[in-house]
């Protein structure tokens, strides 16, 4: 059954789609957990994540892997659209299609920083897409400079989330890697 649209969508003649593959990423026993407290309660298992964020599933949960495949179908869908969209979704899911769309090796995707309330713009170019951030929100969850810039919330505890952004400035993305335009636009390497 199909969800109403939005009056003030439908005045702009926006379509709404809800996919029900673009969930977030099924972090099983590690939900709610720090990447402190996984490395602290899992010890075993932080080793192999570590070792293999990309295929490394925790109990009852996904992989990015996993993720990627499940996207699969959606990826299809965007190299046949024509028009303009626009994809909300949790960092998990924009991860994966960042990295496909911009060429990044599957090992790279674990470690893309999205940052919270970023609008991240991406462009097909000659020679692969020119990608850009847009910072536009400084909300609940926002991290400023490694500052918290709210109160704790249930985002504090998000595994996926907080993982990228405790691997921000470790890897670098080498620009032939990173899908840069031809017409020398900057490199997608962590956002």
């Amino acid at each position: 059954m199909a969800k109403p649209q939005n009056p003030q969508l439908s005045s702009l003649n926006v379509k709404v789609v809800e996919k029900t593959q673009m969930s977030e990423i099924n972090p099983g026993i590690w939900d709610g957990l720090s990447p402190d407290q996984a490395k602290k309660f899992y010890p075993e298992d932080w080793k192999r994540f570590v070792k293999d964020p990309y295929a490394f599933r925790a109990p009852r949960a996904e992989s990015y892997h996993d993720l990627s495949v499940r996207l699969e179908p959606i990826l299809i869908e965007l190299e046949r659209e024509t028009e303009d969209l626009l994809i909300i979704g949790h960092a998990s899911v924009i991860r994966c299609l960042l990295a496909y769309l911009i060429g990044l090796p599957a090992s790279e995707v674990p470690a893309i920083e999205i940052a919270r309330g970023d609008l991240l713009e991406v462009t097909p170019a000659s020679y692969g897409v020119h990608s850009q951030a847009f910072h536009f929100w400084d909300g609940p969850g926002r991290k400023d400079e490694g500052k918290v810039a709210s109160a704790k919330t249930d985002d504090d505890t998000n595994f996926y989330e907080n993982y990228a952004e405790d691997t921000a400035g470790k890897r670098k993305i080498p620009a032939a890697d990173a899908g840069a335009a031809a017409d020398g636009g900057e490199p997608v390497g962590p956002i």
